[in-house]
């Protein structure tokens, strides 16, 4: 059987919600912890804001008031998780080879000796240069863990 959500818990898949008089999708969306385009698409709703009183709203579930299966997203890939040769729009993060003992270094646009060193890779995300290996670099040298 369908239920109503507890606050403050994920809703059981699937679970209802009763409008009530007043109700805006927006007051239910922060009530159930369900954003509004996710009820919108659940419950094919073609105007967002003329819900009746007594009007029942699926909160979950993996398909839509008619039966028809939600989209499922296509994740988007992480690009330079390994470093990049050359750099992607946005992917700023220069990671580079230190002089003397070859340690794997790697400097952030915001960092003051930013435009010094040349990049052997680029990376997007600061996580993925240290998972690779490579070690902030700071005017004061490696960063600690």
């Amino acid at each position: 059987p369908l239920t109503a959500p507890t606050p403050g818990r994920a809703p059981p898949s699937p679970s209802i919600y009763i409008v009530k008089p007043g109700d805006t999708l927006w007051r239910i969306a922060k009530r159930t912890g369900v954003d509004v385009e996710t009820l919108v698409r659940l419950n094919e709703l073609e105007d967002p804001n003329a819900l009746q009183p007594g009007q029942r709203l699926i909160l979950s579930g993996q398909t839509t008031l008619s039966g028809q299966p939600l989209p499922t997203s296509t994740p988007t890939p992480i690009l330079c998780s390994l470093g990049c040769a050359t750099p992607p729009p946005g992917c700023r993060i220069k990671a580079y080879r230190a002089r003397l003992d070859g340690m794997p270094l790697y400097v952030l646009p915001e960092d003051p000796i930013y435009g010094f060193p040349r990049a052997e890779l680029w990376f997007c995300r600061e996580e993925d240069a240290q998972a690779a290996g490579w070690v902030h670099w700071t005017p004061s040298g490696p960063a600690g863990p």
